[in-house]
């Protein structure tokens, strides 16, 4: 279950490994799965609140970079990282009312540049504005959030 804070719904530690362990059930089950370092998921699960405090932003599509980003740069989990931080970011807007729907292979192709390192957060963000919609999450249809492109 997500925590509110202010208005903004994060998704917890929990909720990313639920996320990354029903990734690799559905699409890779021979993968290992699991935590690899705990430290690295609980700091890139915090990265959304301290942009926001930090950064003084209200800037929800710079709060989901921030979590993909985390999730990517850091590398918590035995596989699955970019999938994991694509459908992590994804339900992040979802529950803050925004729909993230690229054409997969630009998910891919930022997915790849953020693990070189090539673009930032703020890259992200205006990509994660640019590919996304306001929609109502009581509306969303959650069972489609974990599909990922990457």
């Amino acid at each position: 279950m997500p925590d509110h804070v202010d208005g903004i719904r994060y998704l917890t530690t929990y909720d990313l490994e639920l996320i990354n362990q029903r990734i690799i059930e559905e699409t890779s089950p021979e993968e290992p799965s699991g935590v690899l370092r705990f430290n690295d998921l609980s700091s890139a699960q915090q990265r959304p609140a301290h942009t926001r405090w930090y950064g003084q932003t209200e800037d929800l599509y710079l709060l989901g970079a921030s979590l993909y980003c985390g999730l990517i740069w850091n590398h918590p989990f035995h596989n699955a990282n970019k999938r994991t931080a694509f459908a992590a970011c994804r339900m992040f807007l979802m529950l803050n009312g925004a729909y993230l729907n690229p054409p997969p292979e630009e998910a891919v192709d930022i997915a790849l540049d953020s693990v070189q390192r090539l673009i930032d957060e703020t890259h992200v963000a205006s990509w994660l504005a640019m590919r996304s919609a306001p929609q109502d999450p009581s509306s969303a249809d959650w069972s489609q959030l974990l599909t990922t492109p990457c």
